[in-house]
């Protein structure tokens, strides 16, 4: 059995905008790291905006007039997660039905894994074959000092993975309707661990 070339995804799930590294173990040379570009960006909006029950990731141009934004998902978590409203300062627009923070936070790094995961596609060649993808999320170093923030944000990266793992890619548009039973199928994956290489 051939050893598969690991390539692995590094997610910066920003505030108010992400980024996603991939580092290729096997690359020709000796190990490489690049930054996935997008539209000629490494920024990543990290706004959700949900829009006639579609929630769209990733795109700055909406405004107002287009849809209902939400800035800020990642620090909503943490105020919602700790009862602390230090961490969430601007105005808290209420969520769509049924939705929490937590979800538009699982479902925006799925899209972000999904967005890596197409550079490295673009950065092999198409020829995916024969590598083997895994992933981290980072946060900020206070958010693993509260074991509450530390389980909330491990279990968006534990749903998001899995949502990549068993659905496949996200594009930049989901009916809300599915996203919300695509987090309930995949709810008890962010009790397990995220699958090594």
């Amino acid at each position: 059995m051939s050893v598969k070339r690991r390539i692995h995804l590094g997610v910066d799930y920003g505030t108010s905008s992400s980024k996603i590294v991939f580092r290729d173990y096997g690359a020709p040379g000796g190990e490489m790291a690049f930054v996935a570009i997008r539209g000629g960006s490494i920024r990543i909006p990290s706004r959700v905006c949900v829009a006639a029950a579609e929630l769209v990731f990733g795109d700055s141009t909406k405004s107002a007039a287009d849809c209902d934004i939400y800035e800020s998902v990642k620090m909503r978590v943490a105020a919602e997660t700790t009862g602390d409203s230090r961490y969430y300062f601007g105005p808290a627009k209420e969520l769509p039905d049924r939705v929490s923070a937590a979800d538009l936070a699982a479902l925006s790094v799925w899209y972000l894994i999904s967005e890596g995961y197409r550079s490295v596609v673009d950065y092999l060649g198409g020829q995916t074959d024969g590598a083997s993808i895994g992933m981290t999320m980072g946060v900020p170093m206070a958010f693993l000092k509260d074991a509450r923030l530390k389980a909330a944000f491990l279990a968006i990266a534990r749903t998001a993975w899995a949502l990549y793992r068993s659905e496949g890619l996200l594009g930049s548009t989901l009916l809300l309707d599915k996203g919300l039973r695509l987090l309930a199928k995949h709810e008890a994956a962010a009790k397990t661990a995220i699958p090594e290489y």
